[in-house]
């Protein structure tokens, strides 16, 4: 479903359809325009083009650092799922060595390891 939303930032209005809530674009316009006039009063010469600027390249650089922390997690998780396997190949090899010693301890053998 489709949301048509109308996001003002810093004087100016964007109009935008997105998949989203509303509540959740207007949060993000909002937390776009205090990063800028943060920037802004922090560097009073800077143009709103120039904070603008540094405010992408400073999302761009957190996507990008997310990204690839998400591939070294998944990464890691399939490391993690490999190693269960072969774990649980493992403990069912075991169980039934267990299982086969039993049977040859019921039965009377006492050469256990042929």
């Amino acid at each position: 479903m489709s949301n048509h939303i109308k996001l003002t930032i810093c004087g100016t209005d964007y109009r935008l359809t997105t998949n989203d809530t509303p509540e959740y674009a207007l949060a993000l316009g909002l937390e776009v325009e205090e990063k800028i006039k943060a920037l802004r009063e922090a560097n009073p010469t800077l143009s709103l083009v120039q904070a603008t600027t540094l405010v992408a390249l400073d999302y761009a650089d957190s996507l990008k650092k997310n990204d690839s922390s998400a591939d070294n997690l998944r990464v890691q998780v399939k490391d993690y799922l490999e190693d269960a396997a072969k774990a649980k190949g493992e403990r069912d090899y075991y169980k039934r060595e267990l299982e086969r010693v039993k049977a040859q301890l019921q039965s009377g053998q006492t050469n256990l390891f042929d």
